[in-house]
């Protein structure tokens, strides 16, 4: 769980303060390999989350999110284009569109914090 809030933290900040940058990022999603091996990784995760969904404290949060991000997922896999016109559409959206996009992010990251938090999960380890 919390490599989603990690995720859903850093991309979040990365959209509001520099939405160039994220630009860049959904600009390498414009070929079909990357969309599909992104596609994969976001069967995986959504498979991950709703397995795991019943030891969190928001288990019905986490669980819809696992079956949106399977959905996602196989999309990708299945029909890259439609992803690929998707990313041609959302690169184009001003920096205003990128930092709201951030903005909604960091509110996944805090909603999967408090779906992981709760469960009584240590949290990272970090240096000391």
């Amino acid at each position: 769980m919390w490599l989603f809030v990690a995720a859903c933290a850093v991309l979040g900040t990365l959209a509001i303060a520099a939405p160039g940058s994220m630009r860049r990022i959904v600009r390498i999603f414009l070929r079909d390999m990357p969309v599909r091996i992104f596609g994969f990784i976001c069967m995986v995760g959504g498979t991950l989350l709703f397995v795991f969904a019943s030891g969190t404290h928001l288990p019905p949060f986490v669980q819809i999110m696992g079956v949106v991000l399977f959905i996602a997922g196989g999309v990708q896999i299945v029909i890259p284009a439609f992803a690929i016109l998707i990313n041609e559409w959302w690169g184009e959206k001003s920096d205003l569109w990128f930092r709201f996009s951030g903005i909604v992010y960091l509110g996944l990251a805090y909603l999967f914090y408090l779906a992981s938090h709760a469960t009584g999960t240590a949290p990272p380890p970090t240096a000391q």
